[in-house]
Formats: structure tokens, C-alpha cells, sequence
């Protein structure tokens, strides 16, 4: 994983538009690869950096959530997993992508994304749920509302 850390993190824009591309098209049903890349926080804080490092790249901003998604979506992984790839911040990227007006595909991507991370098919622990929903929460600035 770390030679895929490199390969989507070079300085040629375009280039780091391709190379997520790519990855996102091998994680597609691909559950080892997307397991293995979902683990790997350095690689997922990489992903997160990029989208600061090129905010006026469309493509980059695009491709990044969508890269993420199918890490989501299409790994196997347990509830440590899951708060691995949340302490990476991901969670505001997939709760912005259930927000896109201009492409409704990115909607349905970041809600079974989100899906997944709050009713994995394995029941999760009341706890798990709850720190999730807690983490998700926060991420949206909104505190608990009655």
C-alpha cells in the first residue's frame, strides 16, 4: 500500500486524477483490495490531504469521495476498521457527497457508504453504533437534536 500512497500523491494534477481513477476501478469488486487500502490509514490521510492540496482541481474533487466510497462499499472489515477510516475525517466527505446537486450518482454513492458504516451486515454492538452515529454527527457541526 504504500507504492499506492506515492503513486496518487505525485505533483502533476492530472496525473493524481488518473491514479485515483484507476485505484477506485481496482477497488471496484475487488473486496481483498478495497479491504487492504480501507485499513491503511496513511493511505486514506493521503487521500484526505489531496483534497485540500488540489481544492480547484474538479476532477481530484470528484474522484477522491468516489475513491472512497467504493473503500467503503465494497471492503469487508470490522468495527476497529471502521473507526480507523473515521479518524481519518472521512465522514464529512461522504455526508458532502450526499449533498451534490449537480451529480445525483455521487448522492447514491456517499448514502451507501454512509449505509454501510451505520448497519454493517454483521449487527454492530449497540456502543459501535452509537460512537459511529456520534462520529457522523460531529462531523456536521449539528450536536444531538430532541
Amino acid at each position: 500500500t504504500q507504492s499506492t500512497g506515492g503513486y496518487v500523491a505525485c505533483e502533476l494534477p492530472m496525473l493524481v486524477f488518473k491514479s485515483v481513477g484507476c485505484v477506485r476501478c481496482l477497488t471496484r469488486g475487488n473486496p481483498e483490495v478495497a479491504t487492504l487500502l480501507a485499513a491503511d490509514t496513511d493511505f486514506l490521510q493521503t487521500l484526505v490531504g489531496l483534497l485540500e492540496k488540489y481544492k480547484y482541481h474538479n476532477g481530484i474533487q470528484g474522484e477522491v469521495p468516489r475513491l472512497i466510497c467504493a473503500l467503503v462499499v465494497e471492503g469487508q472489515y470490522n468495527s476497529q476498521t471502521i473507526r480507523q477510516m473515521l479518524s481519518c475525517k472521512i465522514a464529512p466527505i461522504l455526508l458532502s457527497m450526499t449533498c451534490s446537486k449537480e451529480f445525483p450518482q455521487l448522492q447514491v454513492e456517499g448514502w451507501l457508504a454512509l449505509q454501510k458504516i451505520l448497519h454493517k451486515k454483521r449487527k454492530p454492538k449497540r456502543a459501535d453504533r452509537r460512537e459511529h452515529t456520534e462520529v457522523l454527527r460531529g462531523s456536521t457541526g449539528r450536536g444531538h437534536q430532541s
